[in-house]
């Protein structure tokens, strides 16, 4: 560099807070906090460190009599806003339904034969993984089926329901 040279200096590699350290004049008195770089925000951790297993949960077979079933679900842990969208036959029959400790009940209508119920986690709220209780019971109030799901985001929660021709 045009015959300059540069004055040798020797680096000064310190802690932040130690300020007893010579040469150190980068923390004020008092020092700085130390930089955490292991922390996630809760939305992240959710995704990432889920219990739930990977892939899709088969719930089982229904055989019923009648014309529709409703599926009463809430969220059996803490509610931290999971939401899971409802198909039948894949037609919509709840979408964006948030999970709370109060249960909601979807009707389902259901063709004679096989119907394919399928239920999606949309989120893992703020705390995975997707949790839900639910209950499913027939037109006559008779309940056929009570379980868990445990699903993480973009998993599906399947079932069988077979209605018997009357």
């Amino acid at each position: 560099m045009n015959g300059m040279t540069l004055p040798s200096r020797k680096p000064s590699i310190t802690n932040f807070g130690d300020d007893e350290q010579e040469g150190s004049n980068m923390a004020p008195a008092g020092g700085f906090k130390p930089v955490l770089t292991d922390v996630q925000p809760d939305w992240l951790k959710a995704e990432v460190e889920s219990d739930a297993p990977d892939g899709d949960q088969y719930l089982g077979d229904l055989e019923v009599d009648t014309d529709a079933i409703y599926i009463v679900c809430w969220d059996h842990m803490q509610p931290d806003g999971d939401r899971v969208r409802m198909t039948v036959n894949e037609i919509l029959m709840a979408d964006n339904l948030t999970l709370q400790t109060k249960p909601r009940k979807v009707r389902i209508d259901l063709n004679v034969g096989f119907n394919a119920v399928e239920i999606l986690a949309l989120n893992q709220g703020q705390s995975g993984p997707n949790t839900a209780a639910f209950e499913i019971f027939d037109d006559n109030n008779k309940l056929l089926k009570s379980n868990k799901w445990n699903l993480r985001t973009g998993s599906k929660a399947n079932m069988v329901v077979v209605r018997n021709p009357q």
